[in-house]
């Protein structure tokens, strides 16, 4: 167990705050990695601390509500709207959800920052399939085809 000393990071501290919380996270001791997430978020001003935002928005798709996780995602994209991860992580939150509209849009624009993930083409075309937009999944699942042969 870490002293308590230590749960104090300042906000400059981007790559020890990312290494302690995922070194925390293997450990198993992700209630100890959230306390830190949340006291950097807290202080945290718009658009800073994507690292902690992100990281934040992934302990609450796993052991909160997703639209808590949605909000901490866009934190995160007020950071930086061109990591293409966090929108992947805001589509799999609103998925989770079951806001497939919004999860279609946040895999849409995950895929236009990054034309080559298979996951989100894979994310794109189970989402038109589930809405009914048949015509649409079955173009979106013969791209994914083509891209692994």
């Amino acid at each position: 167990m870490l002293p308590r000393k230590h749960l104090t990071l300042t906000l400059t501290m981007t790559r020890r705050g990312k290494a302690l919380c995922d070194i925390l996270n293997q450990l198993g001791e992700e209630e100890l990695a959230h306390t830190i997430l949340t006291n950097v978020t807290t202080r945290a001003s718009a658009g800073c601390a994507k690292w902690a935002w992100l990281r934040l928005g992934l302990y609450q798709v796993k052991h909160e509500d997703p639209s808590i996780a949605i909000a901490s995602f866009q934190s995160a994209l007020r950071a930086d709207p061109k990591d293409n991860h966090v929108w992947e992580c805001l589509g799999e939150a609103y998925l989770a959800r079951g806001s497939l509209t919004a999860s279609l849009k946040a895999f849409t624009r995950a895929s236009e920052l990054c034309p080559d993930s298979m996951y989100c083409l894979f994310q794109m075309a189970s989402i038109k399939q589930t809405l009914g937009t048949y015509t649409e999944a079955i173009e979106e699942y013969k791209i994914n085809i083509r891209e692994v042969t």
